[in-house]
């Protein structure tokens, strides 16, 4: 537990990442769709043309505008930008807090991604995966066990005329 404690008292730099993938605000929905799909990021920064954050889409939001497209009613097209579905309250942290002063954010306002600013400007993000991630490696075997002991290889066949939802 000793290594809890260290590693939450340390620098935010030390489990970041940097130069994180981040949505310009006038990035369409079809691009997007894309991007969630191909790289299974779940939540975005979105960025002004200052490299400012400025929202968060998640891959919840993403659905969720991806279905109001499908209806009629709602006149929402693949064409609209992420700045008219996006979370428009953005919690930011300097990159030199604690992580424990990160984290306890995290968890106080139930979110899963911090974006990192220095000057206003996204430099980096930390997520709740990274937390986990690091406090497995420091807590546990995680920088000796084989990830393969972890996963499942039982093969699945799927029907190829089977639908998603």
């Amino acid at each position: 537990m000793t290594s809890a404690t260290r590693t939450l008292s340390e620098d935010l730099r030390m489990i970041v990442t940097y130069n994180p993938i981040s949505i310009d605000e006038d990035t369409p929905l079809s691009i997007l769709l894309e991007q969630v799909y191909s790289s299974g990021i779940h939540r975005w920064p979105v960025v002004d043309k200052k490299h400012q954050v400025i929202g968060v889409v998640s891959d919840t939001d993403v659905v969720n505008a991806g279905m109001a497209c499908l209806s009629m009613d709602s006149g929402l097209k693949t064409t609209e930008p992420v700045c008219t579905f996006m979370s428009n309250h953005v919690l930011t942290v300097d990159q030199d807090v604690s992580s424990l002063v990160a984290l306890r954010l995290m968890v106080e306002n139930q979110v899963n991604l911090l974006p990192v600013v220095q000057n206003n400007k996204l430099q980096a993000m930390v997520t709740t995966t990274d937390f986990i991630r690091d406090y497995y490696l420091t807590n546990q075997n995680g920088n000796t066990e084989k990830i393969a002991l972890h996963l499942d290889q039982t093969p699945v066949q799927a029907d190829a005329s089977m639908t998603l939802l």
